[in-house]
């Protein structure tokens, strides 16, 4: 297996990412919800009721942008392939992260088809512009017809989609 191999800016925005994040996590707010979340997971009695929402299914709840909005701390959209993504990030904007799980069944084929993976990648991160927040996510994968490769290719496609996305 080959080890990956980052460049320089890909290092940099690493570092920056998990300083960011090591920042976010360090306020006095995470501790508390972590000292509640490991009572819970304790079974420990006296914790008050702990709730996640942490994902909505958008292709359930187009046109409803109002509801999510008195969702207190929703985070997360689900906007599958199958969702009209214009219409996700019109009334989502940049409010919450669109979260993409491209179907699997790309790696799943007889022939692998790069190119509809960058193809379908890039057409979301299009539709969602710079002022969305995305995340990709490959999950529910069954097969890739003993083709390992399939997920570092499709892996290297998504990188370098969202780098372009990010430009």
């Amino acid at each position: 297996m080959n080890p990956m191999v980052l460049s320089t800016n890909d290092k940099d925005t690493l570092r920056r990412l998990a300083a960011r994040w090591a920042a976010v996590a360090a306020l006095p707010i995470h501790r508390e919800k972590a000292a509640l979340w490991q009572q819970l997971n304790d079974r420990r009695p006296g914790g008050r009721p702990m709730v996640w929402i942490n994902e909505i299914p958008w292709h359930e709840m187009d046109g409803k942008a109002d509801v999510l909005a008195r969702i207190p701390n929703l985070r997360k959209v689900s906007v599958s392939p199958w969702c009209k993504t214009e219409r996700a990030v019109a009334q989502l904007g940049g409010r919450y992260v669109l979260s993409r799980k491209p179907n699997p069944a790309i790696l799943a084929e007889d022939d692998w088809h790069p190119e509809r993976a960058r193809r379908e990648l890039r057409e979301f991160l299009d539709a969602a512009g710079t002022t969305c927040h995305v995340e990709l996510i490959m999950k529910d994968i069954s097969t890739v017809r003993y083709q390992p490769r399939r997920l570092w290719e499709w892996s290297r496609i998504a990188m370098e989609e969202a780098e372009r996305a990010a430009t």
